[in-house]
């Protein structure tokens, strides 16, 4: 977890991230999400404001398979499927 925290606060974008720690691109994400989550329920967190959390989205294209990408195109599929 300290890794990508360090590695997101030197710039470095989520799929970056988890081509270093062996991990897929919305994983890093929601890790780092629950470690900010946990870190602003502590007082500590209101004395010191952060900005290296702003741009979690990353501007790459989702690559193909992914949960995300998949999900929407059975979407479409299934609301067209009806209209022919």
């Amino acid at each position: 977890m300290e890794q990508m925290v360090g590695l997101r606060r030197s710039g470095k974008s989520l799929r970056q991230i988890g081509r270093q720690t062996g991990r897929c691109m919305e994983s890093v994400r929601q890790a780092l999400l629950r470690y900010e989550q946990a870190r602003s329920e502590t007082p500590a967190h209101i004395a010191q404001e952060e900005e290296w959390h702003e741009p979690l989205r990353d501007p790459e294209p989702l690559p193909a398979g992914h949960p995300i990408a998949t999900q929407a195109i059975w979407h479409g599929l299934e609301r067209w499927r009806d209209v022919v």
